[in-house]
């Protein structure tokens, strides 16, 4: 990993605390909220999405990674579903919480968790080539 990359994760890592903990919890009262993947107030669709998402994920992160020409892929190649499986939870978690509770506004979190990890991809693919 060379510097570029570093201060670059570390400068997204300082404004997504600053937003998120600062900004959206303290000064727009928004609190996060968690939920886990299996529980029983989330809508059927949004649980059978992310089952599907784990499913695609375990399918082509072992493709990509126990082949027999694997080791001549490239690194983002393999490591790439992970960064997929999370920006499409948090995606998928912000729209089910926009759906459920819009006044809440605890979908902004997400949305920008999701932000977050896919400017944190395209961090690591400028550093890697």
């Amino acid at each position: 990993m060379n510097t570029f990359t570093i201060v670059c994760l570390v400068s997204l890592l300082a404004v997504y605390l600053w937003i998120s903990e600062y900004y959206l919890k303290r000064n727009l009262g928004i609190k996060s909220k968690w939920t886990w993947m299996f529980a029983e107030d989330r809508y059927k669709i949004s649980m059978i999405i992310d089952i599907v998402l784990v499913v695609a994920f375990i399918y082509s992160f072992l493709s990509l990674n126990i082949d027999a020409n694997s080791e001549n892929k490239p690194v983002m190649m393999k490591i790439s579903p992970v960064f997929a499986l999370f920006f499409l939870q948090h995606l998928n978690q912000g729209i089910e919480e926009r759906l459920r509770n819009f006044n809440d506004k605890a979908y902004y979190h997400q949305f920008l968790s999701s932000f977050m990890i896919g400017l944190s991809f395209l961090i690591f693919l400028i550093g890697h080539s």
